[in-house]
């Protein structure tokens, strides 16, 4: 089967830090030449990721809080939006305002923050509104939380051990080079929103070459017709995709891309 999309994760993946390297930016230009679709399949909240990859002028949907909502950015609407359950919310929100951590909630048009002095997200990008305490927050029901601090996740993971049936728990690196734990309702992930997506695009996920680099890009790399783990992923992460690349550092997803469309060009 011929490959007429690439799905492809932001952190750790497409991106070193918060910089899209020019070897990958490159590449993304040379796959739309090619005519391929770009899908960004990300565990950032929507705002963030079109922060970094609006150069590249995507059309795409876009896969946001690891698979809680697929963006149509052509139409401005959603194609998926998973929310946590609202009790669950409540016992988040406790633990989070318990500890030393930091934290946020991803909702509609802006995401809350807590868990750093207000100073410190001034001048951010405008959908960030810093929080003193997130139960106090009235905003309704989040697609995503994430929590940093290790006892936090600790205490988070404990805490919620009896509620797994309901939740997805992954632990990811964020752009600061932190272990994030990311929790989501139970039916977000990437996997299921990439069939969403390409349902949209009227393609097979078996057309799809994806890229990832944690435990939250199995679901995407087991529907996909080709995976490609990053060089740096776990040994679990690469045994579970079809190829293995080079570190994303090393512009893994250039190399891994030139080297494919050189081959089909000969």
């Amino acid at each position: 089967m011929a490959y007429t999309a690439l799905a492809i994760d932001l952190d750790g993946t497409l991106l070193v830090g918060n910089t899209l390297p020019d070897a990958e930016r490159e590449v993304i230009f040379r796959a739309k030449a090619l005519g391929l679709k770009i899908i960004i399949a990300t565990a950032r909240w929507l705002d963030l990721a079109v922060q970094v990859t609006g150069p590249l002028n995507l059309t795409s949907p876009i896969i946001a809080c690891s698979g809680a909502q697929v963006f149509d950015p052509t139409t401005g609407e959603d194609l998926v939006d998973h929310r946590l359950p609202s009790e669950i919310v409540r016992s988040i929100y406790q633990i989070v305002d318990n500890e030393d951590c930091i934290a946020t909630a991803t909702f509609d048009s802006e995401t809350h923050l807590a868990g750093l002095p207000e100073p410190k997200v001034i001048n951010h990008i405008p959908q960030i509104r810093w929080i003193s305490s997130f139960s106090e927050s009235c905003a309704g029901r989040p697609r995503m939380i994430t929590v940093q601090g290790e006892q936090a996740v600790t205490s988070m993971k404990t805490a919620l051990a009896d509620r797994i049936d309901q939740l997805l728990l992954l632990d990811s690196v964020g752009p600061s080079g932190n272990l994030v734990l990311t929790i989501t309702a139970a039916n977000a992930n990437k996997g299921s929103a990439l069939i969403a997506a390409c349902t949209h695009l009227g393609i097979d996920p078996g057309q799809v070459i994806a890229f990832g680099d944690t435990d939250g890009d199995l679901d995407m790399f087991a529907v996909a017709g080709r995976s490609v783990a990053m060089g740096q992923a776990s040994r679990k992460v690469q045994n579970a995709a079809t190829d293995t690349t080079a570190a994303n550092t090393e512009s893994g997803v250039a190399q891994f891309l030139n080297a494919l469309f050189d081959s089909q060009a000969s």
